[in-house]
């Protein structure tokens, strides 16, 4: 037992020494590798090629982790003109190597690298209808960058611009700034819409919304952005409705109203006791006329039914009824011509008071009861008084 530990521990001595040697090795490798890829820069650096200079530099990186090829690679994009290159390596520099000795230097040069590329930055400009929206950068999770209506310099490169309203489809735009362009774009975006059905069980109803005066109800469902509305039903003499309506996307708010009458007490007009007292003096003025006209035909018949003898006495009794006839006749004639015109005279009268009774009732309901639409903090509203 005790010589297979030893020689299991022996195995194991022999191994870690050989992956050790392994490692060893494989660094020798990357090493020389990595040299090899300098070398190679830094003659590609010589002939001006130094795109080729800089791919060299980060592939001997990549084989050896080693700073100063990070710091290469900056001062060729510098030697290149791309000054936003060329700092974001300086600042990896300085990540990798904090304790640098040329930091100060190398921060100076970031500073100068920043200002440079500033000038040749491009601008952006997003106008959306409706005003309002979040406007983010490649993606939601960097947050919002600005609010519409937007304007900002962004480097040049390709971006994906993401504008998204409350309320409205969302946007997603790419594009590709250049040095020096300036880039505006205009967005319509699109409302979530849903459906609003009034119902009012009395007719010449005016209905506004949102502060619109709309006319008559509709019979049909209102198309409308989703979110709060403000709704006012009113009619002529009575209790106006107010109601605050949130409409969902594609569902159908259904909402009845019943409107209640206004309790206004009015005074009859000057019209009224006339229109009564002409009526009655008609009405009475006919009756008697028609009293008159039955005692007139009664003489008429009993004069018709007379017995004509021819005797003197008989003829002037004869003469008498007939003459008390025509008189009666005269009198009721005359009483149903004054009866009749006082009937029409009421008549009128009881129209004159009727339109000055609905004229006073709307000038009355409006001296007492005011419409103001108000701005609110979520839209427009209608604020109503009433006073008794």
């Amino acid at each position: 037992m005790r010589k297979l530990l030893i020689v299991l521990f022996s195995v194991a001595v022999a191994s870690s020494s050989n992956v050790a040697a392994l490692r060893a090795e494989m660094q020798d490798f990357r090493r020389i590798k990595a040299k090899k890829l300098e070398a190679e820069a830094r003659v590609f650096y010589g002939k001006g090629k130094f795109v080729e200079a800089a791919n060299a530099f980060r592939s001997a990186y990549i084989a050896n982790s080693d700073a100063r090829y990070i710091y290469n690679v900056g001062k060729c994009y510098e030697r290149l003109n791309d000054s936003l290159e060329a700092a974001k390596y300086y600042r990896r520099y300085l990540e990798l190597v904090p304790n640098a000795k040329d930091r100060k230097g190398i921060e100076e040069a970031i500073r100068k690298l920043q200002y440079q590329s500033r000038s040749d930055w491009g601008r952006l400009s997003i106008l959306t209808q409706p005003v309002g929206a979040n406007v983010y950068l490649d993606q939601r999770s960097k947050g919002v960058i600005g609010i519409t209506p937007f304007t900002r310099s962004l480097p040049p490169g390709r971006y994906r611009i993401l504008i998204d309203r409350k309320g409205h489809d969302s946007e997603s735009l790419t594009l590709t700034i250049a040095k020096q362009q300036s880039r505006r774009l205009s967005v319509v975006l699109k409302p979530h819409l849903g459906y609003l059905r009034v119902k009012v069980g009395r007719r010449k109803v005016r209905m506004i919304l949102d502060g619109v005066e709309l006319g008559e109800v509709p019979s049909t469902a209102l198309r409308l952005k989703t979110g709060v509305h403000y709704l006012l039903v009113e009619k002529k003499n009575h209790r106006p409705v107010f109601k605050r309506v949130t409409v969902e996307r594609e569902k159908t708010q259904n909402m009845k109203i019943k409107l209640d009458r206004l309790p206004i007490e009015i005074k009859r007009s000057v019209y009224w006791p006339w229109a009564w007292t002409t009526t009655s003096v008609g009405v009475a003025a006919l009756l008697t006329g028609m009293t008159f006209s039955l005692l007139a035909k009664g003489d008429q018949d009993r004069a018709n039914s007379f017995d004509k003898t021819g005797a003197d006495a008989n003829r002037a009794k004869l003469d008498s009824l007939r003459s008390k006839a025509r008189k009666k006749a005269l009198v009721a004639n005359i009483l149903f011509g004054v009866g009749g015109a006082a009937v029409i005279t009421g008549a009128v009268l009881f129209v004159l008071d009727w339109r000055d009774m609905k004229k006073r009732e709307e000038q009355l309901f409006s001296e007492r009861m005011r419409i103001e639409p108000l701005i609110a903090s979520d839209g427009v509203s209608i604020r109503w008084t009433m006073s008794y």
